[in-house]
C-alpha cells in the first residue's frame, strides 16, 4: 500500500486488487487509507501467537478490520528464540509474559511451578512455547501482550 501512496495516487483513488476486489478492485474508504498510512508511520507490526488459539483469532480480525498489515509470528510452529523472550521480560516481565492460567502450564510438575525465577520461566517457555501468554503484538518498539481491544485501540489510536 505504501508504494502506491507513494506514487502520487490520491487517496480516494486507491483500489484494493485481491481476489475478492473483482478484476478492476474495490475502492477503500478514505478513513481505511488513513488508518493503514498510520499504522505503516509508526514502523511495522508483527504479531507473535499460536495461529488457533481463540485470542489469536479475536487479535487478528481486530487486525484486519481495521486493514492493519502486521507480520504474524506462530512460535509454537517456528518456535521463538532466548534472546526475544528476555527482551520481551525485561520490557514487560517475566511474570506477564508467562501464561499460568493455561493448560500447559497447569499440567507441569509442582516442582517446576515453584519459587520461579526470570530465568526458568524463560526456560520453560523456550521448551514449550505454549506457555507464552498471547498474543505479543510489537509495534514501533512497544510490546502489548494479550488482546483487549481497548487497549489496541490506543497502540494504534
Amino acid at each position: 500500500m505504501r508504494e502506491q501512496l507513494s506514487r502520487g495516487v490520491p487517496s480516494w483513488c486507491i483500489f484494493d486488487n485481491t481476489a475478492s476486489g473483482g478484476a478492476l478492485g474495490s475502492a477503500l474508504s478514505l478513513q481505511a487509507v488513513l488508518e493503514m498510512e498510520q499504522a505503516m508511520s509508526s514502523g511495522p507490526v508483527k504479531l507473535h501467537g499460536i495461529k488457533n488459539c481463540d485470542t489469536m483469532k479475536k487479535a487478528r480480525a481486530w487486525l484486519d478490520s481495521r486493514a492493519i498489515a502486521y507480520d504474524f509470528h506462530d512460535y509454537k510452529t517456528a518456535g521463538i528464540d532466548r534472546a526475544t523472550l528476555e527482551r520481551w521480560s525485561r520490557e514487560v516481565g517475566w511474570e506477564t509474559l508467562l501464561n499460568r492460567a493455561g493448560t500447559t502450564f497447569r499440567k507441569l510438575p509442582d516442582a517446576d511451578k515453584e519459587n520461579l525465577t526470570g530465568k526458568k520461566a524463560i526456560a520453560l517457555m523456550l521448551a514449550q512455547p505454549s506457555m507464552i501468554k498471547r498474543p505479543v503484538l510489537e509495534r514501533g518498539g512497544t510490546i502489548s501482550v494479550g488482546f483487549r481491544p481497548e487497549i489496541y485501540a490506543k497502540v494504534f489510536g
